[in-house]
């Protein structure tokens, strides 16, 4: 396989600018307007994990329900499903300004806010982080198997990969 770049010298310039350009101004917003530029960060990744998350559910429908057609463009959803890790990492920035975000993540707020209290064992930074972390891993996982199966399925035509792949995506779906 070729894994040759379709971007010249001078795209990969001014990618790595844009992307330095947005960090800086990442970084601005935190120190002009935290609470936005937190918000911001949360929408759009959890904008681009969902679209990634679409994408392998889609990919387990069609192993599931042993759908031929989707094999001509499959690359597609595999491939968005590569932002898994990128959102995660959206998603600690948005953990360790969570302050600024979630009026429960501040100490001792459920001591005032009775709905807080009774939300208290699910509203909670620990509780969140472990939360996140266990799904986030899962997704991850999940995709990295099915892909795995699927890429090997193309090199050596095994069929036994496709009902592993059915195993994998009722796992996941569930």
């Amino acid at each position: 396989m070729n894994h040759k770049s379709l971007l010249g010298p001078g795209a990969k310039t001014a990618c790595a600018a844009f992307a330095v350009l947005g960090a800086a101004a990442f970084l601005a917003g935190l120190k002009l307007a935290p609470q936005r530029a937190l918000a911001d960060i949360l929408l759009g990744n959890s904008y681009f994990l969902m679209l990634a998350i679409t994408a392998l559910v889609f990919i387990a429908i069609q192993n599931l329900v042993g759908a031929g057609w989707p094999v001509l463009f499959r690359r597609v959803p595999e491939a968005m499903t590569a932002y898994i890790p990128a959102g995660a990492v959206g998603m600690l920035v948005v953990l360790l300004g969570s302050h600024s975000l979630y009026h429960w993540a501040h100490h001792g707020a459920a001591v005032h806010d009775p709905i807080l209290h009774a939300k208290a064992g699910y509203l909670n930074l620990p509780f969140w982080t472990a939360r996140a972390v266990v799904i986030l891993s899962l997704w991850w996982v999940f995709a990295r198997a099915i892909l795995k199966n699927s890429r090997l399925q193309d090199a050596d035509g095994d069929v036994e990969r496709t009902h592993k792949n059915k195993r994998l995506s009722a796992a996941f779906t569930v």
